[in-house]
């Protein structure tokens, strides 16, 4: 037993690592009174820089970013022109900054007339499943290119983009909600905690409707800007996710039911809340946020109903079995304990060094 845990407990920080992070957000913003100025925003993770930028230090600092301003000009920058009608947009250097769960770079584009175009050439460096939401102020919704679509065509400003463009509709939201949560490992980790507490389908079922209630109302709330999450509370939020793994994880690993888990499933469940509403705000929501947000939830739900359908019936064979029954809990509660805990690490570190 102990050797068993020694051994799954070394396979932690592998599993951690892949937790994907396979977005880049672009913001393109119009200048006031600057006819065909618009300003750029891009957010992505270290790692994805480092992937675009090879070279750059392990630990990133606003000072690192600036030296390698060159290096990111032509690693990032260059590799996704902007185009209005036929010609070229002209870009002009901007800065750079290391943000708590993300790496922040600005540009200004200068264009003549005619309808914008971006081709994402910098896809074909990063591994496949990588993908980028664009936004254009003043346009009603969020354009996608992936690796096999790296042309995108944002229209004027002011107007939806071209018609063939990928614009997310409802059933995009939905996808797109079911693959955050399948592709979400803490999430994943936190139903599979809630799972191994035992106890009837009644049980179950309550607890997942706990956990459901909850993230819903601070997703809604969050998305529809009643409530504001800085960036300072995202960090807060991303840590006590983890934190919530380790709770439930060392409740399991107690003798007797876990006390109080429903109560702290819902107050979990508003934080893992805040979390998906991080995920869709990136995207934005568009002149229709309702259908945005309802769409995005239900994905979210129809890909925690598919997770709970598979593993509940797994687990519960299992315990079944004599030799691997009465080691179940304790084995992959210390396994989810580790993980939660080395996700906190991970994520609190960046923001105190």
């Amino acid at each position: 037993m102990p050797k068993l845990l020694l051994t799954l407990l070394l396979f932690v920080p592998a599993l951690a690592a892949a937790h994907p992070a396979d977005l880049l957000a672009v913001r393109l913003t119009p200048v006031a009174g600057a006819p065909g100025v618009l300003d750029a925003q891009v957010r992505l993770t270290a790692g994805t820089l480092r992937q675009l930028v090879p070279g750059l230090p392990a630990d990133l600092s606003d000072a690192a970013l600036s030296e390698a301003a060159l290096a990111i000009a032509a690693g990032v920058w260059d590799d996704m022109p902007l185009r209005a009608g036929d010609r070229p947009c002209v870009h002009l250097p901007g800065g750079a900054r290391v943000a708590p769960l993300y790496v922040e770079l600005t540009a200004r584009y200068t264009c003549g007339e005619g309808p914008l175009s971006q081709r994402f050439r910098l896809l074909s460096v990063l591994p496949d499943g990588h993908h980028v939401a664009v936004a254009l102020e003043g346009t009603p919704t969020v354009v996608e290119a992936s690796g096999g679509q790296q042309l995108v065509k944002l229209g004027e400003v002011g107007t939806a983009p071209s018609t063939g463009q990928s614009v997310r509709s409802f059933g995009g939201w939905v996808l797109l909600g079911i693959r955050h949560i399948l592709e979400g490992l803490d999430h994943l980790a936190f139903l599979a905690v809630l799972l191994l507490s035992g106890g009837g389908l009644r049980r179950l079922v309550a607890l997942v409707t706990t956990f459901t209630v909850a993230h819903s109302l601070t997703l809604g709330a969050t998305a529809l800007g009643w409530v504001q999450v800085g960036e300072t509370a995202s960090v807060v939020v991303e840590v006590c996710i983890a934190l919530s793994i380790v709770v439930l994880a060392a409740q399991n690993l107690r003798r007797g039911p876990p006390r109080h888990r429903l109560s702290l499933t819902f107050a979990f469940g508003l934080l893992h809340g805040f979390g998906f509403a991080g995920v869709l705000g990136t995207y934005g929501l568009g002149e229709r946020p309702v259908m945005a947000l309802g769409g995005f939830n239900l994905g979210v739900e129809l890909g925690q109903a598919a997770v709970i359908l598979l593993l509940a019936p797994a687990l519960a064979f299992l315990r079944t079995r004599p030799q691997i029954g009465p080691r179940l809990v304790p084995v992959a509660s210390v396994l989810l304990l580790a993980l939660g805990l080395y996700w906190c690490v991970e994520r609190v570190v960046p923001v105190v060094l």
